[in-house]
C-alpha cells in the first residue's frame, strides 16, 4: 500500500535533540518533553513576546550563547514568483524535470526566506498558569500602562528555522511517487492514517485519526493552487483535471532563540505541542486552531490576528523579514553570511523495496523513486540522529560531480579527496566514511541482477542497516546512467 507523504519507517534507534554548538550533548527520546520545556523556559516565564537572552544550558558545560544562522536577504521583499504560495502550485508543470527544478526552488525558499512560527495566546491555560506570578508582579508595577501596551501582550512567538525536509508528490501520468498517499488536505496537516479505496492505488482520501507515538509528522502540502479557507474554491475541488497533491515532510528544525535542534518528524511534532501548550494533536487542531490547518494565513503580516477567533495557539509559515533573526552565530564562527545556505540533496529516509509490488525492473515505480534525492538539508554535520547513510549517498554523488568523477570504484587519490570533503562537511569519522564508501561500491560492483535480493519480503527493514541500504543505492546508481 502506498505510504502517506512523509511516512517512512523510522529507525528504531533512539531519536535525540541536539544543541547547536555543543552537538555532542544530546538527550534521549524519553526526555523530549522535559528538554523541550527546558528550552522554552524563558518563553514560559514571560507574558509578552519572547525577549530572552539567547542562552541555553548544556549538560556538558556552562550556559552557551546561541542563536540562528540567518542571511543578508532577510529585509528584502519577495517577488510574486518567489512567494511560497506561488511556488507550492505545481499545476502547470508538465515534466519530471520541471517538478525537480521546482522542488529545488521551494527548498531554497523554505531554508533561506521563511521561518515556522508557533504563536501562543495569553488565553492559553498553560501559559496563564505559568505566568500567573509574573502577571501579578506586573500589575503592581504597570498600573499606569495604557491600553495600547496591553494589547501588545496578546501573543508570544517561538520562531523555528527549517533544516531538513523531504518531498512527496503525485502528479497523475507525470510524477506518480508511490511513497506518497496524496491526501486532499490542504495546505498543512499533521499525519493521519490514510484511507485507500483499493489496495495499491495511488492517491488516498483524507486520512482518519491522527498518528501517534513515533509515527507523528507534519507536512506543508503542495500540488495545486493554494486555496485559503473560507473561499468558494475551498469547498469545491477543481474540475480541470486530476488533482496534483503531495507533502513536504518537515524533519528537523532549529529554535531561533536558543539554537536547540530538534531532529525527527515525531519529535518535531512533540516540540510543537509543548510550545503551543497542547496535550495531543486533537486538542491542538480542534480546540486551539478551531480546525483551521491553513499555513499561509493572510494575517501573518500582523502579530495579533494569528490567533483570532478564540484560538489558543497558531502554527504559521512567515517570511524571514518578520522573524526575530540575528547574524551573531556566523560572526561567532567567523563564517560569511550567506544569502542562501549550502543545500544538500539525498535519498529520503526510511524508504525501502519491501512492498509486495516492488519488482527488480527499472520501470517499477517503487524502484524508480526509492533512491531519488528528494531529501533536502543544510548543515549535515549537525544532523547526526537519523539518515546518516542517506546523507552519505547524496554527498558522495555531489562531491564526485564537483571533482568531475563519474564512476565507482574510485582510485586511491580520488578516494582520499572525496572522503576528506565528505568528512569535513558531513561530520563523519574517517572510519565511518570509508566503510560507507565500501558498502556503496559493493552495490555498484554487484550489478542490477542483485537488486531482487532487496525487493519484496527480503527488502523489509533494509533502511535500518547502513550496509544494506548503501548497497541498494549503489545498485540503483545505474538509473543515473
Amino acid at each position: 500500500m502506498p505510504k502517506r507523504p512523509g511516512s517512512p519507517i523510522e529507525s528504531n534507534a533512539p531519536a535525540k535533540i541536539t544543541r547547536f554548538f555543543q552537538s555532542k550533548s544530546s538527550v534521549s527520546e524519553q526526555r523530549v518533553q522535559k528538554s523541550a520545556a527546558s528550552a522554552l523556559t524563558s518563553v514560559e516565564s514571560k507574558p509578552v513576546t519572547v525577549t530572552n537572552t539567547g542562552k541555553s544550558e548544556d549538560a556538558d558545560g556552562p550556559p552557551t550563547t546561541t542563536g540562528e544562522i540567518t542571511n543578508e536577504m532577510s529585509t528584502m521583499e519577495l517577488s510574486e514568483e518567489d512567494k511560497i504560495e506561488n511556488l507550492l502550485n505545481l499545476s502547470n508543470l508538465q515534466s519530471q524535470d520541471e517538478i525537480k527544478a521546482r522542488f529545488e526552488k521551494v527548498a531554497t525558499a523554505l531554508f533561506s526566506q521563511y521561518r515556522l512560527r508557533v504563536s501562543r495566546s495569553k488565553e492559553n491555560p498553560r501559559r496563564k498558569k505559568a505566568t500567573e506570578v509574573v502577571q501579578a508582579e506586573q500589575e503592581q508595577t504597570s498600573a499606569g500602562a495604557n491600553e495600547e501596551e496591553e494589547t501588545e501582550e496578546v501573543l508570544e512567538h517561538t520562531d523555528l528555522q527549517i533544516m531538513e525536509m523531504e518531498f512527496y508528490l503525485i502528479s497523475p501520468d507525470i510524477h506518480e511517487d508511490p511513497f506518497c498517499h496524496g491526501s486532499m488536505e490542504q495546505v498543512r496537516y499533521f499525519h493521519r492514517a490514510p484511507k485507500f479505496n483499493n489496495p495499491g492505488e495511488i492517491g488516498a482520501a483524507v486520512g482518519g485519526a491522527y498518528r501517534v507515538g513515533s509515527r507523528k509528522g507534519v507536512d506543508l502540502t503542495l500540488g495545486g493552487p493554494v486555496i485559503p479557507p473560507g473561499s468558494e474554491s475551498a469547498s469545491s475541488p477543481s474540475k480541470s483535471g486530476p488533482p496534483i497533491r503531495g507533502g513536504i515532510l518537515l524533519r528537523s528544525i532549529r529554535v531561533v532563540k536558543t539554537g536547540v535542534i530538534i531532529s525527527g518528524p515525531s519529535l518535531l511534532v512533540d516540540f510543537i505541542l509543548t510550545t503551543a501548550g497542547a496535550d495531543d494533536l486533537n486538542t491542538l487542531v480542534d480546540e486551539h486552531w478551531k480546525g483551521d490547518i491553513f499555513a499561509l494565513s493572510p494575517s501573518n503580516n500582523s502579530d495579533t490576528p494569528t490567533t483570532k477567533g478564540g484560538r489558543l495557539s497558531r502554527l504559521s509559515l512567515i517570511p524571514l523579514a518578520q522573524s526575530n533573526s540575528s547574524k551573531k552565530v556566523q560572526q561567532r564562527l567567523g563564517e560569511p553570511v550567506r544569502a542562501v545556505p549550502k543545500i544538500y540533496r539525498t535519498p529520503r529516509i526510511g524508504l525501502d523495496l519491501g512492498h509486495y509490488m516492488s519488482k527488480p525492473v527499472k520501470e517499477n515505480l517503487r524502484v524508480s523513486f526509492v533512491s531519488r534525492p528528494y531529501r533536502y538539508l543544510i548543515e549535515p554535520h549537525l544532523l547526526k540522529v537519523n539518515g546518516r547513510a542517506q546523507t552519505f549517498a547524496g554527498m558522495l554523488k555531489a562531491t564526485m560531480r564537483e571533482f568531475g568523477l563519474r564512476t565507482v570504484p574510485l582510485g586511491a587519490s580520488d578516494t582520499a579527496k572525496v572522503l576528506k570533503k565528505i568528512e569535513k562537511e558531513g561530520g563523519y569519522t574517517t572510519k565511518t566514511a570509508r566503510s560507507y564508501l565500501d558498502y556503496y561500491t559493493t552495490g555498484v560492483q554487484s550489478g542490477w541482477s542483485r537488486l531482487g535480493t532487496f525487493c519484496g519480503a527480503n527488502g523489509k527493514g533494509v533502511c535500518q542497516s547502513p550496509e544494506k541500504v548503501l548497497q541498494m543505492f549503489g545498485i540503483l546508481s545505474e538509473l543515473d546512467a
